[in-house]
């Protein structure tokens, strides 16, 4: 969807911008689309993946989605503050525009967000709002 077809994540996953949790998006919002477009805009092929949306919808149940992300529950991550603060999807998710499925491209460790919150304004990705996240550890262990 990011790739090809250019839709932006947020359009899917529209809890980045209110909450902690992105989430996975409801089967309707799915369906808003896939109830008409059924066929691979790559080949114009009819897509299985579609077949299978299409087959829950219809018997008015649901999609298992297969976990990609998870942090220790003894850490938190709001998706909210990092949106709000212009950081694109691809810093943390790596680019999932060229993904055929979505892989943890980054190691979502403990260093590798305190790395990132560290970066001083001049090293920090130049779409930041702030020169960085906090650092104390009440800000991640609640």
């Amino acid at each position: 969807h990011a790739g090809t077809l250019g839709v932006a994540c947020l359009n899917c996953h529209h809890g980045a911008e209110t909450s902690d949790v992105a989430g996975v998006p409801p089967l309707a919002t799915c369906m808003a689309c896939h109830a008409v477009v059924k066929k691979r805009a790559s080949d114009g092929q009819v897509s299985a993946e579609i077949a299978k949306l299409t087959a829950a919808w219809d018997a008015k149940g649901s999609v298992a989605w297969n976990r990609v992300h998870s942090l220790p529950r003894f850490s938190h991550f709001t998706h909210r503050a990092h949106v709000a603060n212009g950081m694109a999807c691809q810093e943390c998710h790596g680019p999932v525009e060229t993904m055929d499925r979505l892989r943890q491209a980054s190691s979502l460790s403990m260093g590798w967000c305190i790395n990132c919150h560290r970066l001083a304004p001049s090293e920090a990705p130049s779409h930041w709002k702030r020169s960085g996240g906090p650092l104390d550890c009440a800000a991640c262990h609640w």
